[in-house]
């Protein structure tokens, strides 16, 4: 581990901005307190445009295979169900690190990806050129507003729930608060709930301060089957209100068992994708596997080195283990069962820091683009000198 800075000039900037953009939340919190120096990266990264449009094209097909004829009602029915309501999912991610060939690799995507005001804030802090929207918070107003259209048809968008398991307790519950007052200025309703008190009177879900139109979930119970979130359920199954984003998005894009089925011989074949598209998809497909009672033990022991270990349904580092450096012990957990094994595809490195890239994404478009520098096993928001930082792209 380095030394932690002398200075991050980044974050004294960031410091001297939010207040200018988020006047209200100034007035309740600390912003010192309330983020960490560890999450805002002083390091000024420069990457090459072309990791860019890989991403772009990268996106556009997943997007693609999305809605391919059939694929929604197919995977509606697998366990556990999930209803379909009309509208995508708002603030996904699409998260890579880049090979040794300058090619992106796809980890993960995400539907409920964190920090993106902070990217947003950082960029203004420095004065960056603004490449994928020209006004991130106008634009992410406007796709609430059509996920909300498109759940729900016909009726006004007047309220809005940000929901998450205990939010004042996440590391960065500031930023709920900066949504808050983000809907708040657009003349919305809002409200930042516990997920569990939401509930369902007759045929509107009902939050602290009344019914809610929109609930911005961001609690990581991503289909909707513990107890807190049972009231959130009933809403999306329902159609009591939108719900972004939601069950059948995660199933469609983000349940890591789309990327293994997709790694299978022929089956990117057997979509009716342009042969572009399906290469875009199998170019950043990683090698993957799921570690079920059928698994040879013994020689996913002995290939360890090539392998990270991922729970089936997880989110950041939660629960995750490097091949090369598992103990026995945890070995024997992983191998009972709601476990994968992902190639492992080391992150590049910027000085002395790992770094893999983060896309948000709203349907077919990046909206937003950060890095995330780390040491260590992998990202963690915990490393002095690294954290999130917005990217310069270089032709």
């Amino acid at each position: 581990m380095i030394s932690p800075p002398v200075d991050n000039p980044l974050y004294d900037e960031l410091m001297k901005v939010l207040p200018t953009l988020y006047p209200s939340t100034s007035a309740q919190i600390d912003w010192r307190e309330a983020v960490s120096p560890n999450i805002v990266c002083p390091v000024d990264v420069r990457l090459p445009r072309d990791l860019a449009r890989q991403a772009a094209k990268i996106v556009d097909a997943f997007f693609a295979l999305r809605g391919e004829p059939g694929r929604s009602s197919q995977l509606s029915e697998l366990d556990p169900p999930v209803a379909t309501p009309g509208n995508t999912s708002i603030l996904m991610s699409y998260d890579f690190h880049v090979d040794a060939q300058g090619q992106l690799r796809l980890i993960e995507i995400n539907t409920n990806a964190s920090s993106s005001l902070m990217v947003d804030a950082m960029m203004d802090a420095k004065k960056m050129r603004r490449d994928f929207s020209p006004d991130f918070r106008r634009e992410i107003v406007a796709s609430f507003e059509l996920e909300h259209d498109a759940a729900r048809p016909g009726h006004q968008l007047k309220s809005v729930a940000i929901v998450d398991d205990h939010p004042e307790n996440q590391r960065l519950f500031v930023e709920f608060k900066m949504y808050e007052e983000l809907f708040a200025r657009h003349g919305w309703k809002v409200s930042i709930e516990e997920t569990s008190r939401l509930r369902v009177e007759g045929d509107r879900l009902i939050g602290a301060h009344g019914p809610v139109d929109l609930v911005y979930n961001r609690d990581t119970d991503f289909y909707l089957e513990h107890a807190r979130t049972a009231s959130l359920r009933e809403a999306t199954e329902r159609n009591l209100a939108c719900v972004s984003p939601h069950p059948h998005e995660y199933r469609l894009l983000a349940d890591k068992e789309r990327l293994f089925e997709l790694a299978k011989p022929g089956v990117l074949d057997s979509t009716s994708l342009s042969p572009e598209r399906k290469q875009a998809i199998r170019s950043a497909l990683i090698d993957s596997i799921v570690i079920d009672s059928s698994t040879d033990k013994e020689k996913l022991w002995a290939d360890r080195k090539k392998w990270f270990f991922k729970p089936r349904r997880s989110f950041g580092s939660k629960a995750a283990y490097r091949g090369s450096s598992i103990a026995k012990t945890a070995f024997e957990t992983i191998t009972s069962g709601h476990y994968v094994a992902q190639e492992f595809v080391p992150a590049s490195m910027i000085g002395d820091f790992k770094y893999d890239l983060r896309f948000y994404v709203y349907r077919d478009r990046i909206q937003l683009a950060c890095a995330r520098l780390y040491q260590g096993q992998m990202t963690n928001s915990q490393t002095p000198g690294g954290g999130v930082a917005p990217i310069n792209w270089i032709d």
